[in-house]
């Protein structure tokens, strides 16, 4: 088996718009007649109440900028109309959409603690949560609980890694929309089903200096080792740990990766780097290759450390945050209505996300690329929670680079991590 140098990545934080929007006056409530049906966009914080007098009951949702229905994309054309067809069924109901960060000062998290502490009635009644957000916010006790509130999370139709996304512990507390996952991306077919079989000519670059280490971490995980015990107690294995990392040594003739690959920090740096055609074969998100549309680019499932194929995933659920009782049976309503299989079909192709449903990817048009990821969809297990990560990704990372650079061996690496551990 060939043995290279690799480690995986992610760090794609987005920003909003939040802080211009702060500057801005609150625009004045619009009036909008009981019998017309409207959707809307506002960025400031509304003072006023969610029932005004003698009009509509408004529904507040957060976004983050990806999702933003009023981009002027495909993708949002298609979510702002589901969002006025679940309103014209409800002519007394006005929905208020509101792009947020999904990070820094002004981003989701922050605001929806300011907005729970000084004014409750504030609240977005639906929140679109990555995974990482949702752990916090759930944490915090920003969210409530959809358990009772709908069936749908019971539903047949989901895949394993969506169905571990909505839940924690044993509550659910999000119903999964879009997701991505790792996978190989190449210049031209075939990509090699198995490390094994990755040609000669191949240039392999990936973020070895990703503080998560996701790809040491999925490798690791396909070939059985553990992060916790039956007690839930951090828990590695020594000996897998010492296999992956021998994956990193290099090797002179049969080495295919580049030396740069230890300075790549975060996936967008890998990837930039990748369509700089600097490399022919990289390890990055479904979502970027399904967003880029100026190379002709191959997809193929993540292999796992000796057969197979193993990928980690993650993506975002609606979530419900509100304190208006009476606008959580709607909140709920429509975060199903957004869930629906149907809809999520023509939505997942137009955005570029993995769909969340079975359902959804049999009826994409593409026939091959319904294959493919329909292998990585089954293939893909959620990425472990963010206390896990951010003990264990780093020491992986250290380990990974330290082989890489030739300064331990795999089974000096591999005891490092065991020692700092204990």
């Amino acid at each position: 088996m060939r043995r290279f140098l690799t480690i995986a990545i992610f760090l794609s934080l987005l920003t909003g718009c939040a802080n211009l929007a702060s500057l801005l006056p609150t625009p004045e409530p619009a009036t909008v007649s009981p019998n017309t049906p409207t959707s809307t966009r506002t960025t400031a914080t509304p003072i006023t109440p969610t029932i005004t007098p003698g009009g509509p009951r408004t529904l507040r949702i957060w976004v983050p900028p990806q999702f933003d229905p009023f981009t002027g994309t495909a993708a949002g054309e298609l979510f702002q109309e589901r969002l006025d067809e679940f309103v014209t069924r409800r002519p007394d109901l006005r929905i208020d959409v509101r792009v947020k960060a999904e990070s820094g000062a002004s981003g989701v998290l922050n605001a929806l603690s300011t907005a729970r502490s000084a004014a409750p009635s504030t609240m977005p009644d639906l929140v679109a949560l990555s995974r990482a957000d949702l752990e916090s916010a759930t944490a915090k006790g920003l969210l409530h609980p959809l358990d009772g509130l709908t069936t749908l999370p019971e539903d047949s139709d989901w895949y394993p890694y969506a169905r571990q996304m909505a839940h924690i512990q044993n509550s659910t507390f999000g119903l999964p929309f879009a997701g991505e996952a790792l996978a190989l991306v190449g210049f031209g077919y075939p990509l090699p089903d198995a490390w094994s079989e990755v040609p000669d000519e191949t240039i392999f670059i990936f973020p070895a200096a990703e503080p998560r280490a996701l790809f040491t971490l999925s490798l690791y995980l396909s070939a059985g080792g553990t992060l916790q015990d039956s007690q839930g107690r951090l828990a590695l294995n020594e000996a897998v740990l010492a296999e992956v990392l021998s994956f990193y040594v290099p090797d002179p003739e049969e080495g295919f990766v580049s030396p740069l690959v230890i300075n790549y920090e975060n996936s967008e740096q890998a990837w930039n780097a990748f369509r700089e055609q600097r490399a022919n074969l990289v390890v990055s998100w479904t979502s970027r290759f399904m967003n880029e549309t100026t190379l002709p680019l191959a997809l193929a499932p993540l292999p796992g450390l000796e057969s197979g194929t193993y990928t980690l995933a993650t993506g975002w659920s609606w979530t419900l945050a509100g304190t208006d009782p009476e606008n959580q049976e709607l909140a709920v309503e429509l975060a199903e209505f957004l869930s629906d299989s149907q809809f999520l079909a023509e939505w997942t192709q137009a955005a570029g996300y993995l769909p969340t449903r079975p359902t959804a990817l049999s009826s994409w048009e593409d026939a091959r690329m319904q294959l493919i990821l329909t292998q990585i969809a089954e293939s893909a297990s959620l990425i472990p929670g963010e206390d896990l990560l951010v003990t264990v990704g780093p020491l992986f990372t250290e380990a990974a680079l330290s082989v890489l650079t030739e300064e331990q061996l795999p089974t000096e690496a591999a005891r490092s991590v065991i020692e700092q551990l204990e």
